[in-house]
């Protein structure tokens, strides 16, 4: 039954169908470049060899991120915390919002460029090509050799299969508080994070000033999220987790 719904989500997400279900079924040679089109109006620049695609089927089909608590809209500040190719940074700012993404990995950093001036949208979203952490400075960012969503700047059990040490990319490394601080952020609608296990750090550093910003929070996790949770807890939140499995999973904090 879940596979019909989401066959359903397909068809009505998808105009350019063809290139989905090329997609899916692997006949997209390595080094294609498709242009995605949606029913909403949206476009999407990917790339089949990083499954980039699924970024837009995981926002988009699925609506991860999404919460019954509050719905994006007109005049709504967004922060996108490892926005990969600007899937649910162009969600919601065709929805009305100012939003700033954060992605460090240079290839994904240049194709959420392009999407976003593909979809006329540079008034809306400001990219920045930096990884949230827990302390500003460099880091080295692990690559995942097929998909562009798993690279990370902190590792974990599921990411020894390709990290090794001096085989990343240096990235510039900012805080939270310096995220709020540089963008002119006074307030916060609307925070999402997909990090890649950088979630831990970055919100066990981040200030009480800047916690307090927010009113709403949706990320991935990838450990256990007891840590996480007390820490939004302390700081005001009511915290929903919904595990996809014993270290993964998502959690949604709102105020």
């Amino acid at each position: 039954m879940r596979k019909l719904f989401l066959l359903f989500r397909v068809l009505a997400t998808y105009r350019s169908l063809h290139v989905w279900f090329a997609h899916r079924w692997g006949w997209l040679p390595r080094g294609t470049d498709c242009t995605v089109r949606l029913w909403n109006g949206l476009r999407f620049r990917v790339r089949p060899e990083f499954n980039e695609l699924g970024t837009v089927d995981d926002i988009f089909v699925r609506g991860e991120y999404q919460t019954s608590r509050y719905s994006i809209g007109e005049g709504a500040v967004v922060l996108d915390i490892g926005a990969n190719i600007g899937a649910f940074s162009l969600f919601a700012a065709h929805r009305g919002a100012r939003v700033c993404a954060y992605e460090p990995t240079p290839g994904t950093y240049a194709r959420l460029r392009e999407n976003i001036r593909l979809n006329n949208l540079e008034e809306r979203v400001t990219a920045l090509q930096r990884a949230v952490a827990g302390s500003a400075g460099r880091r080295e960012l692990f690559l995942h050799p097929a998909i562009s969503g798993a690279n990370t700047i902190a590792p974990y059990r599921e990411h020894l299969d390709f990290v090794e040490p001096g085989k990343g990319v240096l990235v510039e490394t900012v805080t939270l508080d310096d995220v709020f601080k540089a963008n002119a952020i006074e307030r916060c609608d609307f925070l999402k994070l997909d990090c890649e296990g950088a979630e831990f750090e970055i919100l066990r550093a981040a200030s009480q000033d800047a916690l307090a910003c927010i009113r709403h929070i949706a990320m991935e996790y990838h450990r256990a999220p007891g840590e996480l949770t007390r820490i939004l807890r302390a700081a005001g939140f009511e915290v929903v987790v919904r595990p996809t499995d014993d270290n993964s999973g998502f959690l949604f904090a709102d105020r």
